[in-house]
């Protein structure tokens, strides 16, 4: 939706100024065969933007591959589902992923739609997820993490003596996609 600072514009200086990544030939190209329209309608490259309309910018677009293996369904209930995410997998559609995400593969290879995250693992993280099947159960979910009444647990696997009583680990988990999984160096615990 146009913001309102946007409105006045041209089309093409709208997204030349906002949307840095491309030339402005590229937007000029972009509005001429209709991969840049206006309320879902073509428009010419001198066109000015009015605040509220939709804008829409359709493109080709690759997603990266996820190396981490298959999704394991766990449990399949009439409200619930518990899968297995590998690592490298992210849950949800983000940043270049839309497809290649738990819910798309789930949606794709299993024809379970919509699905709601009950919570998130980090894309460079294996691990049991949650799903709602409806809204109303996720709220539900999400009632019952608020209260403390469900928690999240990691289970780390180390090499080595790991010291004893409860510790904080801060540290970037590396993802090794030859051998598809996750590692994190430590040197010092906090």
């Amino acid at each position: 939706m146009a913001k309102n600072r946007w409105a006045g514009k041209t089309i093409v200086d709208l997204f030349t100024d906002e949307f840095k990544g491309r030339p402005r030939e590229y937007y000029v190209h972009a509005v001429k065969c209709g991969r840049l329209q206006v309320d879902e309608q073509m428009v010419h490259a001198d066109y000015i933007v009015k605040s509220s309309q939709k804008i829409s910018h359709f493109l080709h677009r690759h997603e990266p591959p996820v190396l981490g293996g298959n999704i394991v369904i766990l449990q399949n209930e009439v409200d619930v589902v518990t899968v297995c995410k590998p690592a490298s997998v992210p849950v949800h559609p983000c940043g270049q992923y839309r497809k290649n995400t738990v819910v798309g593969i789930m949606e794709a290879e299993h024809g379970l739609t919509p699905l709601f995250p009950v919570h998130r693992l980090d894309r460079l993280v294996s691990g049991l997820l949650i799903f709602a099947k409806s809204a109303e159960r996720a709220e539900c979910f999400r009632q019952q993490i608020e209260a403390n009444l469900l928690q999240k647990e990691y289970v780390a696997k180390v090499v080595g003596v790991f010291p004893e009583g409860e510790q904080t680990v801060d540290a970037n988990v590396n993802f090794n996609a030859r051998e598809g999984r996750s590692t994190v160096e430590v040197c010092k615990v906090l």
